[in-house]
Parts: structure tokens; C-alpha cells; sequence
């Protein structure tokens, strides 16, 4: 009897190994390494590796994910060799960009498949006939194939096809002419050889907004085949999305990652954006830069109300879903009038119901005592209005003015134009060190690129003040009023019109700090 138990649990222990991508990885990866730190993101991308290999039709999954996170370890690694067992005569393909690091996969993969451990849990080993470390098989059948970026795949259908950093670097990613090389490569080279039922993975950072993964996001793959996009930043920057459940700034592997590690990423806000935050340059730059949109420490003056040299809005935007879709902003806003900057002193964001807003709203307008609140005005927005002045006289709460700002039938680009003048002009102020910094950063420069839910309320909720505020003239000290204006024109020389539709920037509009007096 003793016997048959150990031969039952033999047979679950494998058919566990074969069926579960994580207990594979566990055993014949993970726990092989010399100094392994927990990792609950490991898991995580596990977790969603299994949901694509389970699922018939097949898909693309994109893994997005900080360096030295564990990606290729796990995915082309880790993964064509568990494929490869677990499906018998599976053809596997590993593009890479360049043939050294697609063949270092390779032996790599070669190097599980060898061991005895692999060899009872899958039933399956290296065949001696064709064991390279670029083209090898296994005894079940299975193959493995490793090809550059702009290889020949040609002749090679595949069961799985993993695409590991298909970007040298920053030099090639700012490249058109790569880029559309690239694309070229996956619509007639690499895609084409796609068995029906077939899965890709790709593995990369955000190098560029028209990379690979953006390409495809961007494009479908036709038959309604469908995208998984895991995107897991250095820092949570949106707790409502997060593949994890983390808090707003919490680290992705804080036992592996030293605070000096974080510091040293942090130090360049490019390479911090793009490499770890998972946010495209080309997206950055093409909207809003970080470098002009300044790090000021959150002004104690600002925070007085009744400022002669500040006044306090709240731009408002509000959703009508209950947890889902687009979330509900609110920010507050100190505009200092003698220079027509911006600072956020504090914002207010959840996905949540009308009632559960308006009492968040009431919060602020008790604690910062606003000159103005203002709304779009849609139908949602006046229906909220008219609860809100109901709620405040309810609870005795002096509610001020309250401004609907007209739509005027513009798209979201057009209306945060005024906003991104002022950004191109560094008056807009986000204190780093306050906790809702990253999703303010993340929204400002993924805007209007962003792709999903709750992608751009904090953009809307500030569009609207920058609106308000973009014609108003500025407030010089007495001594100031003999100082000249920059002949160029101004900021403020230009109309809203001019600001909406972003034609000052074209126009060749100067928007020099000496006219503010700075």
C-alpha cells in the first residue's frame, strides 16, 4: 500500500508541476537561486502567464516592468521550458534584439530541460539530435527556436512566441526609422507565423510610445484576439489599477530594492518615467515635459485663506460610475496672482458615487475656505451642483461661489490647452513629497496617450482653473510697474481661444517667465 501512495503522490506532485505555471517556476527556478529575496510580484506575473495559457483562443500579454525585476527570468525563461513540457510538440519562439542575449535564453532554457527534476515532472528531456543553444528539441517533440529582432522567422510556426526587450536601448527607441522597422517586422514576420490558438509574450520597459507595445496597443491584433497589458511600476502610482492591491506609493520589491537603489533610479526623472515608471518619453514630450513642471514644496502662505497674494479654486470633475470607469477629482488649486502660477496644494481622487463626492467636496471647501469652485457644465455636473448646494445648506456649510464652465463642444485636448501653456512655462507647482504627487505626474505625462479608465480626471480637473485663470491679468507690486514687457508677447497676450486649441504654441506665441516679473 505504501507503495501505491508514493506512486499517487508522485503522480499529483507532476501533474501539479505540468498544469501549474508558478509551482514550476517555484521549483525549477526560483528555488534554485543563491540569495533570493520574497517577491510577491513574481506571483503576480505568474498569475497572468497561467491565464493565457489557459485560455484556448490564445492572446498577447505585455509584461511592463522595471530592470532587474525579474521579467525574463520568469517569462523567457522560465516559461518556453514549462510550454514546452507541458505541450508536446509546441514549437516555441524567442525574439530578442539582438542574437547574443536571444541565444543566452536559449541556453538558459536548455540548461531546466537537462536536469532529472524536469525530466519526471514533464516526462520529457534534450534530444541529443538538435541541442544548439539557438535551435534545440525535446524527446516529446517540442522545439525552441531564438531569432533577433529583425531575424528570419520565416518557415517557423509557433505555439508560443516570446519577445524579450526588442529595444536596444533609449538611441534605437528614439529612432522612427527602427521603430518602423520594428512594426514592419511584427505585421509581415513575426505575427504571419502565428499558429490559430497561439500566445505571445512580450517583455519590455516603455522606451518609447511608439514601441512595440504601444504599436500594439494602438493596433489590435485582428480576429479580436485579445491584449493583456500587465503594467507593473517601481512605485504604485494608481491604487485603483494596480495588478498588486498596493497603496499609492508603495515600492514593487522593497526587500530586494534598497532605498539607495530607489534614490539612484530617481535621480534622472527621465530614466525614473521611463525604465521604472513604465511611462513612454515620446508621450511625455509630446504633451507635457516633467522638467517643466516643478518640484516647489507646497507654499505655507498659499494655505492662508483670505491671501491677499493667493487665491484658492477647486477644479472639480466628477464621475457618475460607482467603482468603476473614470474617477472623481477634485483639486485644490493656490494661484499666486502676481506671477499666474499654479500650485497644488491638495486633491481629492476616488472612484466612488455622487453622494460619497459631494461630501468629500464639502470636506475641502471647510478646510480651504475656496474663492471658487469650478465645474463643466454637463448634465452630470448640474445635477451634482444642485445636490451639493442642497448637502451644504443641510449641513451648514458656506459653499461660496460655484462656477459651471462651459464645454463649448471641444474635445479633452483642446480644453487642457490652456493647461499645457501654462506647464510650457513651468507655472505649474507639484510638491513631490505629498501622496498624491505620482498620479498627478503619471496623468500629466501620459496625457492624452493614456489608454483605459481613470487615465485623465486629475488632467480635466486642472484644465479647468488653468482656463479660468489663463486670461487674467497679472497683479504687479508698485514697484514692478515700470518694468518693461518682453516684446515677444506673453502668456497672457494670447486669447483663450488661442490656449484651447494649443494654436499659441504653434503660432510661435512666446511664453517667457520675464513677463511675470520673475
Amino acid at each position: 500500500m505504501s507503495g501505491i501512495r508514493s506512486a499517487v503522490r508522485l503522480w499529483q506532485e507532476r501533474r501539479k508541476v505540468r498544469e501549474s505555471f508558478a509551482e514550476f517556476a517555484e521549483r525549477m527556478v526560483f528555488s534554485k537561486l543563491p540569495k533570493r529575496a520574497p517577491a510577491r510580484h513574481h506571483g503576480v506575473v505568474c498569475r497572468w502567464i497561467q491565464e493565457l495559457a489557459d485560455d484556448q483562443e490564445g492572446g498577447v500579454l505585455i509584461i511592463l516592468m522595471p530592470p532587474g525585476g525579474g521579467k525574463s527570468m520568469i517569462a523567457a525563461r522560465a516559461l518556453p521550458a514549462w510550454a514546452m513540457g507541458r505541450e508536446p510538440g509546441s514549437r516555441v519562439v524567442c525574439v530578442t534584439n539582438a542574437m547574443p542575449l536571444a541565444e543566452s535564453h536559449g541556453r538558459a532554457i536548455r540548461d531546466i530541460v537537462q536536469t532529472k527534476n524536469y525530466e519526471h515532472s514533464m516526462d520529457a528531456k534534450l534530444s541529443p539530435q538538435q541541442a544548439a543553444a539557438g535551435s534545440f528539441s525535446l524527446t516529446n517533440g517540442s522545439e525552441f527556436f531564438a531569432v533577433g529582432s529583425y531575424g528570419a522567422q520565416l518557415g517557423r510556426r509557433s505555439e508560443w512566441l516570446i519577445i524579450d526587450d526588442p529595444i536596444s536601448g533609449i538611441e534605437e527607441a528614439s529612432s522612427e526609422t527602427m521603430m518602423t522597422k520594428l512594426h514592419a517586422a511584427w505585421e509581415s514576420n513575426l505575427k504571419t507565423r502565428l499558429l490559430p490558438g497561439s500566445r505571445t509574450v512580450i517583455i519590455q520597459q516603455r522606451l518609447s510610445e511608439n514601441d512595440l507595445a504601444g504599436y500594439i496597443m494602438r493596433n489590435p491584433v485582428e480576429g479580436g484576439i485579445k491584449v493583456r497589458v500587465l503594467r507593473l511600476p517601481m512605485e504604485c502610482d494608481d491604487p485603483a489599477n494596480d495588478p498588486m492591491g498596493r497603496e499609492m506609493g508603495e515600492p514593487l520589491w522593497p526587500e530586494f530594492w534598497t532605498p539607495a537603489m530607489m534614490a539612484e533610479a530617481k535621480s534622472n526623472e527621465y530614466k525614473w518615467a521611463t525604465l521604472y515608471q513604465q511611462l513612454p518619453p515620446t508621450a511625455v514630450n509630446a504633451w507635457a515635459s516633467a522638467e517643466n513642471i516643478l518640484p516647489t514644496p507646497i507654499p505655507r502662505d498659499a494655505c492662508v485663506a483670505g491671501s491677499d497674494a493667493w487665491k484658492i479654486y477647486i477644479g472639480c470633475d466628477v464621475a457618475s460610475s460607482v467603482n468603476r470607469g473614470d474617477a472623481t477629482v477634485f483639486a485644490v488649486i493656490g494661484f499666486e496672482r502676481r506671477t499666474g502660477a499654479m500650485h497644488i496644494l491638495d486633491l481629492w481622487r476616488k472612484q466612488c458615487d455622487p453622494d460619497t463626492g459631494t461630501n468629500g467636496l464639502l470636506e475641502l471647501i471647510r478646510h480651504w475656505k475656496p474663492n471658487l469652485v469650478l465645474i463643466d457644465d454637463d448634465a452630470g455636473s448640474k445635477g451634482f451642483v444642485s445636490h451639493l448646494k442642497t448637502k451644504a445648506a443641510y449641513e451648514r456649510v458656506p459653499l461660496g461661489n460655484v462656477e459651471l464652465m462651459p464645454i463649448r463642444g471641444q474635445n479633452k485636448e483642446a480644453r487642457a490647452g490652456a493647461l499645457r501653456a501654462k506647464i510650457a512655462v513651468r507655472l505649474l507647482h507639484v510638491d513631490r513629497s505629498q501622496p498624491w504627487a505620482p498620479v498627478v505626474l503619471r496623468e500629466l505625462l501620459m496625457f492624452p496617450n493614456a489608454m483605459g479608465s481613470a487615465v485623465d480626471d486629475v488632467v480635466d480637473a486642472l484644465a479647468l482653473i488653468a482656463r479660468k485663470t489663463s486670461a487674467m491679468v497679472i497683479q504687479r507690486r508698485p514697484d514692478e510697474t515700470a518694468k518693461s514687457v518682453d516684446p515677444r508677447g506673453s502668456f497672457y497676450g494670447a486669447t483663450l481661444d488661442d490656449l484651447h486649441e494649443d494654436r499659441a504654441l504653434s503660432a510661435g506665441h512666446s511664453f517667457g517667465r520675464g513677463a511675470f516679473g520673475r
